[in-house]
């Protein structure tokens, strides 16, 4: 009989120990989920930011190279973000947090959605910066003009 005690205390600690350390490796399992989503986020951000001032740059070299300058800008913003532009200004929103800028030129009022990687047009007429979402070529000779052109 007292070995059969044994054995049951033995497998009763063992059950114990498991359960302890079971709980202790979901904890850090949680705390290291919670860090990866914030880490992911927080880098979304910085992509969000840097294309932001890339776009912005592209949209005063497009102005100050004058009427018919033409530049490509391949940005890349995170699911789900939004880019409005007024007559002075574009606005970047994603996860609740705009970012802003301001031009003294003219601006051609419109808005895209990203979900990944996008090749824009930014083309000056002489009046108005308009940027230009292009989904595909629908030809040879108006790709080379586009390229050939700035």
């Amino acid at each position: 009989m007292p070995n059969s005690l044994n054995r049951a205390q033995v497998s009763l600690e063992f059950l114990i120990i498991t359960a302890v350390f079971l709980v202790v490796l979901l904890v850090f399992f949680v705390i290291g989920w919670e860090q990866a989503v914030f880490l992911k986020t927080s880098l979304q951000f910085k992509d969000v930011e840097r294309n932001t001032q890339l776009l912005a740059q592209a949209i005063e070299d497009v102005y100050n190279q004058g009427e018919g300058s033409v530049k490509v800008v391949n940005v890349y913003f995170p699911l789900n973000t939004m880019l409005n532009v007024s007559q002075k200004h574009f606005t970047v929103t994603f996860n609740n947090k705009t970012f802003v800028k301001t031009f003294s030129m003219p601006l051609q009022p419109t808005t895209l959605t990203f979900n990944g990687k996008k090749t824009l047009f930014i083309t000056f007429n002489g009046q108005k910066v308009i940027i230009k979402e292009q989904m595909f070529w629908t030809d040879v000779y108006s790709m080379s003009k586009v390229l050939n052109s700035g």
